[in-house]
C-alpha cells in the first residue's frame, strides 16, 4: 500500500479518561485487519474549542 503522507488516517477521539482510551484502543482498534503501527498524541488542555472552519472559496 503507497501512502500519500506520514499517516493514512487521523482519528481525532475524545473519551473521558486515559482507562477509555486504553479500552477503545484495545477493544476497538486492534481489532481493525490492516492497523499495523499506531501513534497517539493526547491534548491537556485546549485554548479554543470550534467545530467549524470559515473557508472562502
Amino acid at each position: 500500500m503507497l501512502s500519500g503522507g506520514f499517516y493514512d488516517f487521523l482519528l481525532k477521539v475524545v473519551l473521558k479518561d486515559l482507562d477509555e482510551y486504553n479500552k477503545f484502543v484495545f477493544e476497538k482498534l486492534t481489532k481493525v485487519h490492516g492497523i499495523v503501527k499506531m501513534q497517539s498524541s493526547f491534548v491537556l488542555s485546549e485554548i479554543m474549542h470550534k467545530t467549524a472552519l470559515d473557508i472562502k472559496l
